[in-house]
């Protein structure tokens, strides 16, 4: 692999970690909102995080940089 693969590669998986933890407030609003958006999205984020223990530890590494953005 090349290095300018690699380096796509690496900053498509840093804009989906984003926009999974931007679309993780979903599951803060009422059913009412959402609809099944609310309910698909956490059946799709439990079962990845079920079956990847890399995907665990992105989420998990990720978290404090959300949460910092989500106070401001």
């Amino acid at each position: 692999m090349s290095q300018e693969t690699k380096k796509e590669l690496i900053q498509d998986f840093k804009k989906r970690h984003k926009v999974a933890y931007r679309y993780s407030q979903i599951l803060g609003l009422n059913e009412d909102i959402t609809g099944k958006a609310r309910e698909e999205y956490s059946a799709a984020l439990d079962h990845i995080l079920k079956l990847c223990d890399k995907c665990v530890f992105n989420w998990h590494v990720g978290r404090k940089e959300h949460l910092k953005w989500l106070s401001e």
